[in-house]
């Protein structure tokens, strides 16, 4: 697990996600106020694969079927879109 902490203050930050659509991603230091506004960001759907800790990764085709989203081991995606 990774836990990011406050740039200015050192505290954990608390993730959100400003609920528009696509959604924007929003990190807050609720000891300061620091905040981090991210940029909109694309909403892919995939079947649940299971622990994120299996050493595997899976792919799966975006909604239009050309492009395709790997996830890997830990959870993240990489986008192969050409």
């Amino acid at each position: 697990m990774i836990i990011e902490t406050c740039p200015k203050c050192g505290h954990d930050l608390v993730n959100l996600m400003l609920t528009s659509n696509p959604p924007i991603p929003k990190k807050e230091c609720w000891s300061c106020g620091w905040s981090w506004t991210g940029e909109r960001e694309e909403i892919v759907r995939v079947p649940f694969g299971g622990n994120s800790f299996v050493p595997d990764t899976t792919n799966y085709l975006n909604v239009d079927g050309n492009d395709t989203i790997t996830m890997t081991s830990t959870g993240n995606y990489l986008n192969n879109c050409k």
